[in-house]
């Protein structure tokens, strides 16, 4: 007869704090926040994960960023980052059928989305004037906003080219024109 495996069976005080933490269902950062505060659940959450990993049929390899990626709270381009720089793992996970392909072209990088939240965050007086100077000192930012918020291309010179004014030229026979020369001293 085989012998059972206890050893995913959750003390008392980790059971307590999984039905607090299966009450916040539904609010994946307040969930992910107790996860983190409470190790032990944040051990015993792990430990599922890896398990949950190994019965989809993901290569052991990936078991650990598996439960690294669900139980990390994401915000902004954080998912996508993750996904990015994990790319065997990305692969993986489409392989076995958990995501479904995603194009991560218009995923700025950290340095774009760093200025991007700068950027937006210029307000009051000046705002657009302050947000213009911005983009013109940050290329990658500026050609950011061009392809994927559909912003007009700045002008190559901070002032307007300004139209030529130059007086029109009179025809002036060259009879008329008469040399002055100055005399030279010996």
């Amino acid at each position: 007869m085989k012998q059972k495996d206890f050893s995913r069976v959750p003390t008392r005080e980790v059971a307590r704090k999984i039905q607090a933490w299966n009450a916040m269902e539904g609010t994946p950062k307040a969930e992910k926040a107790y996860l983190n505060a409470n190790a032990d659940l944040k051990a015993w959450k792990v430990s599922e994960l890896k398990h949950e990993a190994k019965t989809s049929g993901i290569a052991e390899q990936f078991h650990e960023t598996y439960a690294k990626y669900y139980t990390t709270s994401f915000s902004g381009y954080e998912d996508e980052w993750f996904k990015m720089e994990n790319r065997p793992f990305y692969e993986e996970m489409k392989r076995v059928g958990k995501w479904k392909g995603q194009d991560f072209s218009a995923v700025p990088s950290r340095a774009v989305a760093t200025a991007l939240k700068a950027y937006e965050a210029i307000t009051g007086a000046n705002a657009d004037q302050r947000r213009l100077t911005m983009r013109r000192g940050n290329a990658a930012l500026n050609q950011w906003l061009i392809k994927y918020r559909g912003y007009k291309p700045l002008t190559t010179s901070r002032t307007p080219t300004p139209t030529r004014t130059t007086a029109p030229r009179i025809a002036v026979p060259r009879t008329l024109i008469t040399p002055t020369r100055t005399p030279v001293r010996r």
